[in-house]
């Protein structure tokens, strides 16, 4: 069967327990300056603090590279979801729906990393990861502030 998912529709039965997370929209059909206007102090400091460190963005990141770095990190049910997000991985990006998107800083080393879906009118962030450095010079502000 079919379910769809959004922002509007999250009433659904199944055979398993789900924890509803928050849902955050944010419209993209307006000037940028207006999105900005509604980015607190601290956003823009993120966003300055990032802007110094001579990040860059890298759209080539291969699937094992994400895979190897998300892990390296993120640690809370490896087991369980390893191979779920490898095989959405490879589908997304083989059907050009996702795209990984990693952050590098100055000496090139990866230090943050972002799988997005992309359909027709939304761009949906789903996977994302920092490690101590990206963490630390605000590398997630950075990337979210070119995307949008």
């Amino acid at each position: 069967y079919h379910i769809n998912l959004n922002e509007h529709n999250v009433n659904f039965e199944l055979n398993q327990e789900i924890n509803i997370l928050p849902n955050f929209v944010l419209h993209l059909n307006k000037p940028f300056k207006d999105l900005q206007s509604a980015f607190s102090k601290n956003t823009f400091r993120n966003i300055e603090k990032a802007k110094k460190e001579k990040l860059t963005l890298d759209y080539n990141t291969e699937i094992e590279e994400f895979l190897n770095f998300y892990y390296s990190v993120e640690k809370r049910n490896i087991i369980n979801h390893v191979n779920l997000l490898e095989e959405l991985l490879k589908s997304g990006l083989q059907r050009q729906l996702m795209k990984l998107i990693g952050i590098r800083n100055a000496n090139g080393d990866l230090i943050a990393e972002l799988c997005i879906l992309i359909s027709d009118k939304r761009i949906i962030y789903l996977a994302a990861v920092s490690n101590s450095e990206g963490k630390k010079v605000s590398a997630m502000f950075f990337l979210m502030n070119e995307i949008i």
